[in-house]
């Protein structure tokens, strides 16, 4: 019996290739798009993937590429942190997304599932959970980002697109740590403090995840999800402070000895700012960034993914424990 195909985009990155590790172990008949010269030698021990250039500009790429799925996995995005959007934010978020609905169309592929960003949804306003259905509602507390921003609006498209009768299922997920996070990504803030970097906490918190749980909810989504329907893919909400306590344990150094004052933060947001104005090249902290380190109404629930897709979560010692060592083992930390 032929095995079903599917297809991801962005394998190269911390979910892409978590997701391909996760379709391979489900029995999927594997094929991922890359970019010119992007690595891959981290999936090389999976035997059949098949690897396919295709770039988010490419079209005509995508629909070959695409030939023959019965899901498309969309995770390729651009994550930079910009206060603001930049032409490279939208031809990624948004143009990409749009030839990948066209690609996905021509091709014939049986359900897409787009993978936005928790960050497109919203912020809790009185300490109720955020959900699905929470309007995005960022620019009342200044934490609209070029990167929330362009992902919304590639959302949108995705969205309109299924209204329009395409299947496209849309998944939220939240900050993701976790193993395969080669540039690292989302995990330089445990490289940093296991350097000895991070002296200071963040004030706020934040929905921390295991990647492979995302992937699985991913999985989840393609083959139980509803055409039209986004699903929040989060972890547990916690604050800085005490996540990188939990790494710090992992790692046997002492922990941040205190949090970051708020108004340390926003001087070196405004002088970032003022940076991305003088170079075009955005910073790690830049205005929006550092709202984004103080908040507190960055708080949302996943039980519309538990129910429909069978959504689980491990617990985040766990997905610590394996980051870490994962870091270790590609020389990213000390062993």
């Amino acid at each position: 019996m032929e095995r079903p195909r599917a297809v991801v985009t962005g394998a190269s990155g911390l979910l892409g290739a978590n997701l391909a590790v996760a379709l391979h172990e489900a029995g999927y008949a594997l094929r991922c798009t890359r970019r010119a010269g992007s690595q891959t030698a981290h999936l090389r021990h999976l035997p059949d993937l098949e690897w396919v250039e295709a770039d988010l500009a490419d079209e005509a790429a995508l629909t070959q590429a695409f030939g023959g799925a019965r899901f498309v996995f969309h995770c390729a995005a651009a994550v930079d942190l910009p206060p603001w959007p930049t032409p490279a934010l939208r031809a990624a978020n948004v143009e990409g997304v749009a030839h990948v609905l066209a690609a996905c169309r021509a091709a014939r592929v049986g359900r897409l599932v787009h993978c936005s960003t928790a960050a497109a949804v919203g912020v809790s306003q009185s300490g109720e959970l955020v959900t699905e259905e929470t309007p995005y509602n960022f620019e009342p507390y200044g934490l609209a980002d070029g990167y929330s921003l362009t992902k919304r609006d590639g959302e949108r498209l995705a969205m309109a697109a299924a209204a329009a009768g395409q299947d496209v299922v849309v998944v939220n997920p939240t900050y993701m740590l976790g193993p395969y996070d080669l540039r690292p990504s989302s995990g330089a803030i445990l490289v940093a403090l296991a350097k000895g970097r991070l002296p200071l906490a963040p004030p706020g918190a934040n929905n921390f995840v295991d990647v492979r749980d995302v992937a699985r909810g991913m999985i989840g989504a393609a083959e139980r999800g509803a055409r039209g329907e986004r699903y929040i893919l989060g972890g547990v909400d916690l604050p800085w402070a005490t996540m990188l306590g939990m790494a710090a344990a992992g790692l046997g150094r002492r922990p941040p000895f205190g949090v970051a004052p708020e108004v340390l933060l926003q001087m070196g947001g405004f002088l970032g700012d003022l940076f991305f104005l003088a170079t075009g090249r955005p910073q790690e902290l830049s205005s929006t960034a550092a709202r984004w380190a103080c908040t507190l109404r960055y708080t949302l629930s996943s039980e519309k993914a538990r129910g429909a897709l069978g959504y689980t979560v491990r617990p985040l010692e766990e997905t610590l424990q394996d980051a870490l060592a994962d870091l270790r083992a590609r020389g990213l930390i000390d062993r």
